[in-house]
């Protein structure tokens, strides 16, 4: 367990890349899904990756056991993270906790720098990254001229990179260390833990049942807890109603469809869960930022959207 002391003396010449440790990082998202990803031993121990979101996009609630970086290089948006919804803009960076629930809504195109952090990185110091609460939006002079430095190793994608990219968030990590924690953890805390993994259990038989008919009581006889703590957990967590989370996964399903069926828009509507093509076109509107589902179908087959 790391002391201020100990973090005032970390030595940069000393902080070097544990490469023969194994990458692993999977997500956990609000539709009961998880994705994992695998890095090759040349990529170890973290992920860089520069990406972009389009507005109405959506972040669905989620969390893993990596610490996860996002620098904003473009756009403004408000992401839910810690509790709390935090504005960042163009030159902020966005921490991520191991454990910490995160979502958001694009309400503009925003790009920016991922990175995802092995909770390995900092064993050496005699901790892992998992017992650190590092600040939610850190602005820094040194952090920003560093991560547009990662931004354009990344670009460039040459001969190296891996290398510098790892020594470049060395770099960070110690800053962050330094002068951007808000307290040392020595255990996630038993209730939010209980929460998250109750929030996780109605992912899960979301994510198995959208397309059918799902009640209150279908979900309380699934997770076995009473149907108001359910609702009100669930809200807690991840900021959203349980029928917003199950409208948007419908949505989410219907997108695959509009784009590699010929299916009409009433059959898609009936076969993603909806009472109804009038409130599955009025629904798909309001969670895909204004856009149409026929409209949308246009975009995918390069069509002009009137």
């Amino acid at each position: 367990m790391p002391k201020q002391d100990d973090l005032a003396r970390i030595d940069e010449n000393k902080f070097s890349v544990n490469t023969a440790a194994l990458y692993s990082h999977s997500d956990f998202y609000e539709d009961g899904s998880v994705t994992h990803y695998a890095g090759d031993i040349e990529c170890l121990p973290n992920r860089f990756e520069r990406d972009s979101r389009s507005k109405g996009q959506e972040c669905l609630a989620h969390f893993h056991d990596n610490v996860e970086f996002m620098y904003f290089i473009r756009g403004n948006i408000i992401f839910h993270v810690g509790g709390k919804d935090i504005s960042f803009h163009a030159g902020d960076l966005m921490i991520c906790n191991s454990r910490q629930m995160h979502s958001a809504q694009y309400e503009e195109e925003v790009e920016f720098i991922s990175i995802i952090l092995d909770i390995g990185f900092t064993d050496e110091f005699g901790f892992t990254l998992s017992e650190i609460a590092f600040q939610n939006k850190v602005t820094n002079s040194l952090i920003q001229k560093v991560m547009n430095e990662i931004d354009a190793e990344i670009v460039a994608n040459r001969e190296l990179s891996n290398h510098k990219l790892n020594a470049l968030l060395q770099i960070a990590v110690i800053e962050l260390l330094r002068n951007h924690t808000d307290s040392v953890v020595e255990c996630p805390d038993d209730a939010l833990t209980a929460k998250i993994s109750l929030v996780k259990k109605v992912m899960d038989y979301l994510s198995t049942n959208h397309c059918k008919k799902i009640t209150l009581d279908n979900i309380a006889s699934c997770v076995n807890f009473n149907k108001s703590y359910i609702t009100r957990i669930f809200k807690q967590v991840t900021k959203h109603t349980i029928w917003e989370h199950l409208n948007l996964l419908r949505c989410r399903h219907a997108n695959k469809l509009l784009a590699q069926t010929d299916e009409s828009i009433e059959t898609i509507a009936r076969t993603c869960g909806f009472e109804s093509t009038s409130y599955f076109r009025r629904t798909y509107k309001e969670f895909m930022g204004g856009v149409t589902p026929t409209d949308y179908r246009k975009q995918k087959k390069g069509e002009v959207v009137k």
